[in-house]
């Protein structure tokens, strides 16, 4: 903060007041600088303290106990690389069911565990689910397709013996066919 700062502030202020309020910015400003600086000077002699304590604390364990801290950290690494194996064993399932990484992504981790079939077969049935489903729904939009068409012949379920106007003109016309061979072979016979 500066004298014209202030000026511009609060056009009527003396300069005893300004004098007044600079020194009370400063004081502030000293005091905050002041109390970070010890506070940072704290934080690095808190974190040197856990430094030596996690050593002094590692030096005390006994042979043995290191060997099972190795043996759990082992174990810990082993989980994630097997988790780590069985995602992407569950992610070409999903992927091959057609899903994307966008699809999948806020529940991928709830279905990988460290047991690779109990994995698979879990992303197996939510894709098969959705498989079921989707399914369903075509069906259901075929069928309300073709009622919306009107056309319920043949396989929806309606009377076959309705015919079209296309049906019935095609028979009509055999017979005529029909019916007019048998004239010109019944003339033909009269004459042979």
């Amino acid at each position: 903060m500066t004298r014209e700062q202030i000026k511009e502030w609060f056009p009527d202020a003396t300069d005893e007041q300004i004098k007044s309020l600079l020194n009370a910015h400063h004081s502030e400003l000293n005091d905050i600088k002041g109390k970070a600086k010890a506070d940072a000077d704290e934080f690095a002699r808190l974190q040197g303290v856990e430094a030596e304590f996690k050593k002094a604390q590692q030096d005390n364990l006994s042979e043995s106990e290191k060997l099972q801290q190795a043996i759990a950290e082992a174990q810990a690494e082993k989980v994630k690389f097997e988790k780590a194996q069985n995602r992407i064993e569950v992610e070409k399932v999903l992927i091959q069911a057609g899903l994307t990484n966008e699809d999948y992504k806020d529940y991928i981790d709830g279905l990988v565990t460290e047991n690779r079939e109990a994995s698979i077969k879990l992303a197996e049935g939510i894709t098969n689910t959705l498989k079921a489903k989707i399914d369903s729904t075509i069906k259901q939009k075929e069928t309300e397709l073709i009622n919306a068409m009107g056309d319920t012949k043949g396989d929806a379920g309606g009377n076959a013996d309705e015919k079209t106007e296309a049906e019935k003109f095609a028979q009509e016309h055999a017979k005529l066919v029909n019916d007019s061979n048998e004239v010109s072979n019944n003339i033909m016979n009269q004459y042979l």
